[in-house]
C-alpha cells in the first residue's frame, strides 16, 4: 500500500540516481485536511548525485508512484514541460492509465527533487493556483 511513495519506490530512485539508498532523503509537507489550500510536496535529495543529471530525470527514469519502467518496460510517462514564474516545471502523468489526477509536477534545485501534488492542469492547460504558490515557495537554483 502506498502512504506518500510507494513499496520499491525509494529503491528504484536511488537506483536510477546512482546513489546508494541511504544517500537519498525524504521530506514532506503537506496542508491539514480541512485547509482550503490544495497543493502538498515531496522533496526527495539525492546525497551525490552527479551533478550534471537531474533528478527530474531521476525521476522519468525511476517511474512514478503508480509506475515502475520495469513492469511496463515498452509504456513511457506523459510529460509537458511548463513555466511557472521562473521556474520550469515538468507535468508528467504515468503509464498504464495517464490519470491527471495521479500526475505530478516535478521540478528540481541542485540535487534536490520536488514532486508538488495538486489539482491537474485543467482543460486549458493552466496550472491551478495553489500549486503555482507551492512551486512559488520552493528554493529555485
Amino acid at each position: 500500500m502506498c502512504v506518500l511513495l510507494c513499496p520499491g519506490e525509494p529503491r528504484r530512485l536511488a537506483d536510477a540516481a546512482g546513489v546508494p539508498l541511504e544517500k537519498v532523503t525524504v521530506a514532506v509537507a503537506f496542508p491539514p485536511r480541512d485547509s482550503t489550500f490544495r497543493s502538498g510536496v515531496i522533496a526527495i535529495r539525492f546525497d551525490g548525485l552527479d551533478a550534471k543529471r537531474s533528478p527530474v530525470d531521476v525521476r522519468l527514469k525511476a517511474g512514478g508512484h503508480t509506475y515502475s519502467p520495469s513492469a511496463a518496460p515498452d509504456l513511457a510517462p506523459v510529460t509537458k514541460p511548463l513555466k511557472i514564474g521562473s521556474q520550469t516545471v515538468t507535468w508528467v502523468t504515468w503509464p498504464p492509465f495517464y490519470q491527471p489526477e495521479q500526475g505530478e509536477y516535478l521540478t528540481s534545485n541542485g540535487d534536490v527533487l520536488f514532486i508538488v501534488v495538486g489539482t491537474p492542469l485543467d482543460k486549458a492547460g493552466k496550472v491551478p493556483d495553489d500549486v503555482r504558490a507551492m512551486v512559488a515557495a520552493l528554493p529555485q537554483g
